[in-house]
């Protein structure tokens, strides 16, 4: 009996010493049989026989009281999980999107020496000016900035944050076109001179 408890205890998951700590405190621990008894005089033969006769426990009993108290454990586990005051499954709602906001085109023009410019935004009119050593300018568009000097390799650009030390050749005019996406993560859409 206590192997079958054993057994059918660690099927359910239950610790199988806790249940035939169980069964043995019910029907106690198996005891070595009695020494015979002798018989005494005054009594009766079958007096005698009831007295030495041991008394076997109902195992069908035992199996079927186990089988009760382990299932109900189980039952208990399964619906001791489950309330009846679960409040109901909230929503899922999806947060507002927000409106993209597109990121600008920004170029920073840093001379070295003196060096006459035409810059073009968003295809707008051309601003042309000239910058002298350490003078800076800075431009913000859209979509488009068109750069271009009458000679490069005297100017650091910074476009959209990303530095340009010497922009061009010393010895040819410059031009170049920015848009958001140049110098950013996705390195595909650099520029081409």
């Amino acid at each position: 009996m206590r192997g079958f408890l054993r057994s059918y205890a660690k099927y359910l998951g239950l610790n199988h010493e806790k249940v035939v700590g169980a069964y043995e405190r019910v029907y106690g621990r198996p005891k070595p049989a009695p020494a015979p008894v002798e018989r005494a005089a005054t009594v009766a033969p079958t007096e005698a026989l009831v007295l030495t006769e041991r008394k076997r426990p109902n195992w069908l009993l035992a199996a079927a009281a186990a089988l009760v108290v382990l299932s109900s454990a189980a039952a208990i586990g399964l619906i001791g999980g489950r309330s009846d005051s679960v409040p109901p499954a909230a929503e899922i709602t999806v947060p507002p999107v927000a409106p993209l906001t597109e990121r600008p085109v920004t170029v920073g023009i840093k001379a070295f020496d003196e060096t006459s410019f035409s810059v073009v935004v968003d295809g707008g009119e051309p601003s042309e000016f000239t910058l002298q050593q350490d003078d800076q300018r800075s431009f913000e568009g859209t979509d488009t900035i068109e750069v271009s000097a009458d000679h490069g390799g005297t100017f650091l650009l910074i476009v959209n944050e990303h530095e340009i030390p010497i922009a061009g050749d010393r010895d040819a005019s410059y031009l170049q076109t920015f848009t958001p996406e140049a110098y950013r993560e996705d390195r595909s859409a650099q520029p081409t001179d």
